[in-house]
């Protein structure tokens, strides 16, 4: 009996000296992984940056975030709990800074992007905060990069696992020859590249819808698209009209950055794109071969245009974004498949 209990007077000695050692060591850490994706860095910076993603590689936490109104950039707030991200630093295409406030602790999370001569990218992140007991217990036995190197590994798979699928799956359909009606609406001009096209184009939708917001009067009617005045896929620059179609025409002040316009009713070629807009340059070569294939003349004076069906405003999955793109024609019905290798050449 004495001996059992010396056996439970050592293990009780034992528990506490580890508590109290546990208890006095430094919980302050830093650990820093890193991980090849095979993405352009922009593609990576832009989906990390925006805080909508923030589940995405987040997959442990059981409860739903809350985004504020700004998502991205300095000033964005996202909230899960008793749990608030902020994001401190904002560096495009170069590196990210997030805080996040669990009370009393402060973790930091640190990205920063590089490129690979490959076209990919390599993503490093550095966590950095302060350790509670239970986690110092962990470190104690496990090492410090077995628990909490876990979390930026696991972390990086996720956003290279999402990144890979979500915007690797891609479809694209010829549908044929539409009317599309008179359509009054308000616009905002934007220049950019095909690897930044989704984030641009939306951004400036919600410019748009703010605008909306700011003035009742006006009624949003359909779903939002581009009018695209310049489109060269080899250089990758773009140039295009963000678009928000309204029930009445109206005027906007001189001097504003979102004005007016009408779309005269036409018809035209249309080709459904399922997926991320990095395929755009492979929706609009099908399209493009389409038009050719048919014989049809491309209208004179009305740009080609892209509808938004789904998007990143109903779902943060890009394979789940619907795009309609159309070319405008003079023609009213659809032709047979002119045969080039057989078409007699005028004289």
């Amino acid at each position: 009996m004495k001996t059992l209990k010396y056996v439970l007077l050592l293990l009780l000695l034992t528990a506490v000296s580890i508590t109290v050692f546990v208890a006095t060591q430094d919980g302050r850490f830093s650990i820093e992984n890193e991980r090849e994706i095979e993405l352009p860095k922009s593609t990576v910076f832009n989906y990390i940056a925006d805080l909508k993603n923030w589940d995405t590689w987040h997959t442990d936490n059981k409860q739903k975030s809350v985004v504020d109104s700004v998502s991205r950039g300095i000033g964005g707030v996202l909230q899960y709990g008793d749990i608030k991200v902020y994001t401190r630093k904002y560096f495009p295409n170069d590196s990210l800074t997030f805080t996040l406030e669990n009370h009393p602790g402060i973790t930091e999370y640190q990205f920063k992007f590089i490129d690979n001569n490959d076209g990919g990218s390599k993503v490093k992140l550095r966590t950095s905060g302060e350790m509670d007991f239970l986690t110092k217990l962990k470190v104690l036995f496990r090492g410090k990069e077995t628990i909490l190197g876990e979390y930026n590994r696991k972390a990086l798979n996720d956003i290279n696992y999402f990144l890979t699928r979500e915007l690797s799956t891609f479809s694209v359909q010829n549908v044929g020859l539409v009317h599309l009606p008179e359509t009054f609406y308000i616009k905002k001009y934007v220049e950019s590249d095909l690897n930044n096209l989704g984030m641009s184009i939306f951004g400036a939708i919600e410019s748009l819808q703010k605008f909306v917001k700011d003035n009742p009067d006006i009624k949003v009617k359909d779903n939002p698209f581009s009018i695209f005045s310049e489109v060269d896929f080899i250089s990758g620059k773009l140039s295009y009209e963000v678009c928000l179609p309204i029930t009445e025409e109206i005027y906007t002040s001189d001097g504003s950055d979102i004005i007016s316009g009408k779309q005269a009713a036409t018809y035209g070629y249309k080709t459904i794109m399922v997926g991320d807009y990095s395929h755009s340059d492979k929706a609009w070569a099908e399209n493009a071969q389409a038009v050719e294939e048919y014989g049809l003349t491309p209208h004179p004076t009305i740009k080609s245009i892209s509808v938004y069906n789904t998007s990143i405003l109903d779902t943060q999955k890009p394979s789940e974004w619907v795009t309609e793109i159309i070319t405008p024609v003079n023609e009213t019905v659809l032709p047979e498949k002119v045969n080039r290798d057989t078409a007699v050449i005028p004289q």
